[in-house]
């Protein structure tokens, strides 16, 4: 087992599809936390989007890892789309760390604040909070400060660039026949001009 912690981001989500707003998120965190490496996760099933009809997870894994492809500190893991159904981040963490049994691991939960609002309420969060550092970033219409106090207290605030691109909103203009090019990475834009039936169903 190596003396020197591998720290390592997890960065899960939808990804429907991956925008640049998720790059630029991922690398600033990346050198602000001095981090080795940043894993993609896209989910299988988000348990909070259930009622959301998504592409494909592994379309999405597709996008996700074109997205990624330049980038030598970003990996992707496809742990939750080969396992299927709703993708919950105790057990994918438990997994990763099954993973890097053999090294000195250290984990930073990538989250946005939307999401820490409602930390709490997410399966074995406690448990959660024991195995990893989560780290918060900002996202527009949400505030840490609605979070309890309980959850305030044991994150960590990153303050990354406020990019006003969302999935939904590069869906809407997928569903309305506009361009995307200057909102997701290029490799991206080329992928989904070649599979554009992928997003015509979505919604949200």
């Amino acid at each position: 087992m190596s003396d020197s912690p591998i720290r390592l981001g997890i960065f899960g989500g939808s990804f429907d599809p991956p925008h640049l707003g998720h790059m630029i998120i991922a690398q600033t965190i990346l050198e602000e936390l001095a981090l080795d490496k940043i894993l993609f996760v896209p989910a299988a099933i988000p348990p909070h989007k259930t009622n959301k009809r998504h592409t494909s997870a592994e379309f999405r894994l597709k996008l996700v890892e074109a997205a990624t492809a330049d980038n030598a500190a970003f990996e992707v893991s496809s742990i939750e789309v080969q396992k299927g159904g709703l993708s919950y981040s105790c057990d994918t963490i438990e997994s990763i760390q099954k993973i890097y049994s053999e090294s000195n691991l250290k984990i930073f939960l990538i989250i946005g604040e939307d999401n820490a609002e409602t930390f709490h309420l997410w399966r074995h969060y406690t448990a959660i909070l024991k195995m990893v550092t989560v780290i918060v970033y900002p996202r527009l219409g949400s505030c840490l400060q609605n979070a309890p106090k309980s959850i305030q207290e044991v994150v960590r605030i990153i303050k990354t660039p406020r990019i006003e691109i969302s999935s939904s909103m590069i869906r809407r203009l997928l569903r309305e026949n506009r361009r995307i090019s200057y909102l997701v990475p290029r490799a991206v834009d080329e992928l989904i001009a070649q599979n554009i039936s992928a997003y015509a169903g979505t919604r949200g």
